[in-house]
């Protein structure tokens, strides 16, 4: 099965996630990801590796993955390339991170059985 995230996020912060964001799923359902660790920081050129958690609210469907996430950003230190790997899921796409932490817009597609 194939989702898609597009649009901006909705950042928060929690207990146990240093960021949260809460995006749009195309079809109905949000996408939750609690980010829990970081190596690296946007910027032009920057490579940021995070760990954390995605969450699928999709309306029949509660699905939870464990994540390592890899961002690319361009020269412009706010248009990015994602990668996410995990059990069970794959996927990316890119999105535009202006001021860092804060998601203006996203077209991701994730992989999951």
């Amino acid at each position: 099965m194939l989702i898609q995230v597009e649009g901006p996020a909705r950042s928060t912060e929690t207990a146990k996630c240093f960021l949260q964001l809460t995006a749009h799923v195309v079809g109905g359902g949000t996408a939750v990801t609690c980010l829990t660790g970081f190596r690296g920081q946007p910027g032009p050129y920057a490579l940021v590796r995070l760990t954390g958690t995605i969450t699928f609210h999709l309306p029949h469907r509660l699905l939870r993955y464990r994540v390592l996430i890899v961002d690319r950003f361009a020269a412009d230190g706010k248009h990015a390339t994602q990668r996410v790997s995990g059990k069970g899921i794959s996927g990316g796409g890119t999105f535009v991170e202006s001021p860092p932490g804060t998601v203006r817009a996203s077209d991701l597609i994730y992989g999951v059985p």
